[in-house]
């Protein structure tokens, strides 16, 4: 009996709530517990909410339109970060802020790693698992990129 009041609780959910919950999935700032609780849900009703076509259709084309935004982005300030990549690459050390200086090393590296940096074109694709193994390469290729400009990976030794 549980199960059927489940189903028609998540089911009747108004486009207000729908949309709430949408807007709270899509920035991300809570966990799976914090993501049910605000919306007064249960794990289940999470789970069965998120198994509905229609709100994986949404939530993909949102991913789909960030990854867009992402790619815009890459493209745009592609041609700038290279040629500042190039500036200090060719004079490591020498500009007057020392806390903004980078090695000859961090420089390659950030150069490097921009230059292969893979711009991929968005496919709309009807496989949410698709969408969000893209998804997780676009993160991990963005990291690469703040690791290689920031020099984080080598902050550790």
């Amino acid at each position: 009996m549980m199960e059927t009041t489940t189903k028609k609780k998540t089911k009747r959910m108004t486009r207000k709530k729908r949309d709430a919950l949408i807007a709270d999935v899509f920035e991300a700032r809570r966990d799976l517990t914090g993501l049910a609780e605000a919306h007064a849900m249960s794990p289940d009703q999470l789970a069965e909410w998120i198994a509905q076509e229609e709100n994986q259709r949404c939530l993909t084309g949102l991913c789909l339109l960030a990854d867009l935004q992402t790619q815009l982005m890459l493209s745009r300030y592609r041609q700038v970060a290279v040629a500042e990549l190039i500036k200090q690459a060719s004079a490591p050390g020498n500009q007057g802020d020392s806390e903004l200086s980078i090695s000859v090393e961090q420089a390659r590296k950030a150069c490097v790693d921009l230059l292969k940096a893979d711009l991929k074109r968005a496919d709309v694709s009807p496989n949410p698992q698709a969408a969000m193994d893209d998804e997780r390469t676009a993160m991990q290729e963005v990291a690469s990129l703040r690791d290689a400009l920031y020099g984080e990976e080598d902050s550790g030794g």
